[in-house]
């Protein structure tokens, strides 16, 4: 059993919110063809991510603190765990193996929300700084979000991410402001909360109607009505922040996979492989269903979180921590 998760430094409801992200990250890339699952949690899953980086963003650190705060906390998890693997596959594949997977990491072809995310606070960092009044910040954050959109049907700085971190910018701002109006917002009665929430559900079964064949994907900068995708996505992100913040979750379990998303996203691909391989060595070839998705996923979490417990308590440098007391 997890204990000592939460400590009082912590927020344990966004660790919560972060772990809930990550579970629909994964059984998201374990489920093929079943668009009625993405079209319900694509307005949520990543820009869920780039909110709660809002919310827990510090604009007031200078300018040498955040970097080194970016290159302890995100560029060297990214680096060590994305390496690892490959590393250890030197003598299988070779070094020019090594080498490639370098290259796609850069280039954001493999683990592409590490580059995005990376690029996407220094951008935001800036426009903080930029930006004397809230006015100010949403119309730069929007700005840089038709250029992202406009740099990627161009093909202009697809290269690391760079047009991805720019069109993310407003999703930042969603925890920005919830951050700045917190109080007053879960404030708001059960009856508006229902009311918002039924609005969530009809956009997305009216998109299904009206889009049938097109889906929302911020990896890919695809959306297909660019006002009613932004609306969707403003609102997802507003109720799960609301329901957590306002029912104070604070499960240890939860609170633990919100503490690891960054090894949980960048080794639950592994996990799978790995799940995978041992069913085809046991000779037993599953369907491609909810059911086995969601072992794939109960799967993938507990491999990885069994690699966070030991990398928390003997090497938490490679994951940007300092030191992370977990007991089991």
């Amino acid at each position: 059993m997890l204990e000592n998760v939460i400590n009082k430094n912590r927020k344990g409801w966004i660790d919560a919110l972060r772990g809930l992200a990550i579970i629909l990250v994964i059984y998201g890339h374990n489920i093929q063809n079943t668009p009625e699952f993405y079209i319900f949690t694509s307005p949520i899953k990543m820009p869920l991510f780039f909110a709660i980086s809002g919310y827990l963003f510090k604009p007031n650190k200078n300018w040498p603190l955040f970097l080194n705060s970016i290159f302890k906390k995100l560029v060297v998890p990214w680096v060590l765990l994305g390496l690892f693997v490959p590393i250890m596959l030197i003598p299988f594949q070779g070094i020019d193996y090594l080498y490639n997977y370098i290259l796609q990491m850069l280039s954001g072809k493999v683990l592409w929300f590490m580059p995005c995310l990376i690029i996407a606070e220094i951008i935001y960092y800036i426009i903080l700084h930029c930006s004397k009044t809230d006015y100010w910040i949403i119309i730069i954050s929007f700005s840089c979000f038709v250029l992202g959109l406009l740099f990627y049907s161009k093909g202009i700085l697809n290269y690391a991410m760079i047009n991805r971190a720019l069109s993310v910018q407003p999703f930042f701002l969603i925890g920005l402001f919830f951050y700045k109006y917190e109080t007053k917002i879960i404030n708001i009665n059960w009856l508006w909360f229902t009311i918002i929430t039924a609005l969530y559900i009809g956009m997305c079964f009216l998109s299904m109607r009206i889009y049938p064949e097109q889906s929302l994907d911020v990896h890919m900068n695809r959306y297909y009505n660019i006002p009613f995708n932004l609306f969707q996505i403003i609102i997802g992100c507003f109720l799960l922040f609301y329901v957590t913040r306002q029912l104070n979750v604070r499960s240890n379990r939860m609170s633990f996979l919100g503490q690891n998303t960054l090894l949980l996203y960048m080794w639950h691909g592994i996990a799978i492989v790995l799940f995978v391989r041992l069913l085809q060595f046991a000779g037993w070839n599953m369907p491609n269903c909810w059911w086995v998705a969601l072992l794939k996923t109960i799967w993938a979490i507990i491999l990885c979180c069994g690699c966070s417990l030991l990398i928390n308590k003997y090497i938490p440098f490679i994951v940007g921590k300092n030191k992370v007391n977990n007991k089991t």
